[in-house]
This record gives structure tokens, C-alpha cells and sequence, in this order.
């Protein structure tokens, strides 16, 4: 425990206004330190409202109150931040798929083309040259995404909560403060953290570790492959239909394979049936007719059930496009 000895963001405003403090600077020092929490550290403060922002005697900002805290994997970090660079440069296909690492769905079930037109469309809306962006435009960028079938985890889903509840602080504590604008700003020297010397050979590192117990094993399998293929026993195991898709595709062109038939068969025999002579009279002959017989009344209601079916199957294709 720590005693921290100032007054809140959300009571500061006496204060900071009689000091003179830097409130821009301030607020960029306070944004740092949440999105570094986020996209290098991997634990984060997840409710950094006003009350939990206290601005010390000395000038400097403090967080208080770490009851609520999001813990992102390496991965989802990776994801993160090339979604801020994907904003930064307002590019569609890095935003793309730096959405679909953090999705939980792999593919959206429009389509990724699709999703990438999309995607061009709200970057053109939103982060266009002369507009100001800001956090909210995630909420609509996140409904748009539900439309495409995308579900993100709770932890990503408590990182832009987090960073709405920011920027409320944020204009607290220095009115008119552009949040996206400064975290493009700050983007490019975290990219240079990431990407610099001691970063890649950590990383480089990192994965030939994982790959060793991969490159052990590889000289003992291929052994394994060229003797069989020397034997002749080498053989491949392919499931077809593995994909649900690909089971349900096949389902429905099988039912309206079947429904199809069947209307064909009953107007074949419908009309053999309406064309027969004789058979038992349901009707009796009037003058100049020859009757209507029980074969007729099943000619007529089996062209009845004949042209439901097709029309069933036209409707059906007519509506997919299948």
C-alpha cells in the first residue's frame, strides 16, 4: 500500500487551472501510460475514470484503485497493435486483419472480401483528412463487425471500454483533447521499441526455442515418409465434407435434387393418369362428355402436388442463388 497524497481529476479543476499546469501534457503522459499498458505490458487498468485519476501536489498524475484489471495474451497484444497502426495509416487490409486475429470467429460469414470493402468504407467515413476521429467510432466499427458474424473476447471488448472511460477523463483534465489523433502520434516510437535490435533477437530467439523439440523430431519423421515410400506403404487419409459448409451445401442441393424428382414423377404420372380411358366413374357421363373417373381426380391432384414441389425447388434456388 502506497499513500498517495492529491485530489482527483474529476475535483481537479481548481487546481490545475490556479497552477498553471500543463494539461495537455498531462493528458498525453496519462494516455501514454494506458495504451503502454496495453500494448507493451499486457496488464492493464481497466476503469481509469476521473475518480481513479489523481493529480499530486507535485504536478504529476497517479492511478488509484486497480480493482478492475484486463490481462491480454502476447497474441492479442500483436493484434492490438497492428489495429493502431492499421488506424495510424488508414490502411484497410492491415485493419482487417488485425481485426480477425482478435475476432474469435477465423472468417466472417460474408466473406473477407466483403468485409475488406467494408472496412475501406468506414475508414473512409471516420478517419478521412480533416475529420476528427475519436474513440466512439469503435462502437460502430464493433456493431459493423457483428454483422459480419465476429465475436472478440471479453478482454478486447474491456480494452475499448477501458479507452471510452478515458477519454472521458482525458477531456476532464485538457478539454478538447483529440485522443486518436495523439495515440497515432505515439504509435510510430512504440513500433520502434517493438521492432528494434534487442526486440527481434529476443523474438528470433523466443521461436527457435519453440521450434527445437519441431527440428529434433523432423530428421527421424522424413526417415519414416522415404522408407515407406521405398516399401510402397505410404498412403494419405483425405475426409471429404470435413467442413459443416461444405455437409450442409451438399444437404440442400440433395433435397432439392429429391424435391424435383418427385414433382417430376408426379406430373409424368398425373398426366398418364388424366390421359387413361376408363377405371371407375366418380362423375356420370353427361351428354357429349365420357365422365370423370377416380383416375382423373388423381391426374388432376398429382399435377397439383407436381407443381408445388417445382415451384418449391425454383423458389428456393431463386432466394440463395444456388
Amino acid at each position: 500500500m502506497e499513500y498517495l497524497d492529491g485530489i482527483s481529476v474529476r475535483d481537479a479543476e481548481p487546481v490545475l487551472a490556479e497552477s498553471g499546469a500543463d494539461r495537455h501534457g498531462l493528458a498525453c503522459v496519462l494516455l501514454g501510460t494506458v495504451l503502454r499498458q496495453v500494448m507493451l505490458e499486457g496488464t492493464f487498468h481497466a476503469d481509469p475514470h476521473p475518480g481513479n485519476v489523481l493529480v499530486l501536489r507535485d504536478g504529476q498524475l497517479a492511478l488509484i484503485d486497480f480493482g478492475s484489471v484486463g490481462r491480454l495474451d502476447p497474441l492479442q497484444q500483436a493484434a492490438l497493435r497492428r489495429l493502431l497502426l492499421a488506424v495510424a495509416r488508414r490502411n484497410p487490409a492491415e485493419l482487417h486483419d488485425s481485426l480477425l486475429d482478435l475476432a474469435q470467429a477465423s472468417r466472417p460469414a460474408a466473406g473477407d472480401d466483403l468485409l475488406e470493402r467494408t472496412l475501406a468504407q468506414f475508414i473512409a467515413q471516420h478517419l478521412g483528412l480533416g475529420m476528427v476521429p475519436d474513440i466512439a467510432m469503435f462502437n460502430t466499427l464493433f456493431r459493423l463487425l457483428t454483422d459480419f458474424g465476429l465475436v472478440f473476447p471479453p478482454v478486447i471488448a474491456t480494452v475499448f471500454r477501458a479507452m471510452i472511460t478515458l477519454e472521458g477523463t482525458l477531456a476532464r483534465l485538457a478539454p478538447g483533447f483529440q485522443i486518436v489523433e495523439e495515440t497515432r502520434k505515439m504509435a510510430a516510437s512504440w513500433l520502434g521499441e517493438v521492432l528494434g535490435p534487442a526486440s527481434l533477437r529476443e523474438a528470433a530467439t523466443d521461436e527457435v526455442l519453440g521450434l527445437l523439440p519441431v527440428l529434433r523430431r523432423l530428421p527421424r519423421r522424413f526417415d519414416r515418409i522415404t522408407t515407406s515410400l521405398e516399401r510402397g506403404t505410404l498412403t494419405t487419409s483425405v475426409r471429404l465434407l470435413a467442413d459443416e459448409r461444405d455437409r450442409q451445401f451438399v444437404r440442400s442441393m440433395a433435397g432439392r435434387a429429391v424435391l424435383a424428382f418427385l414433382g417430376a414423377a408426379f406430373g409424368i404420372i398425373s398426366v398418364m393418369l388424366i390421359g387413361a380411358r376408363g377405371g371407375p366413374l366418380l362423375l356420370p357421363a353427361a351428354a357429349g362428355t365420357g365422365g370423370t373417373s377416380l383416375f382423373h381426380v388423381f391426374g388432376y391432384a398429382g399435377l397439383f402436388f407436381s407443381l408445388v414441389l417445382i415451384l418449391r425447388v425454383i423458389i428456393a434456388i431463386t432466394r440463395e442463388g444456388i
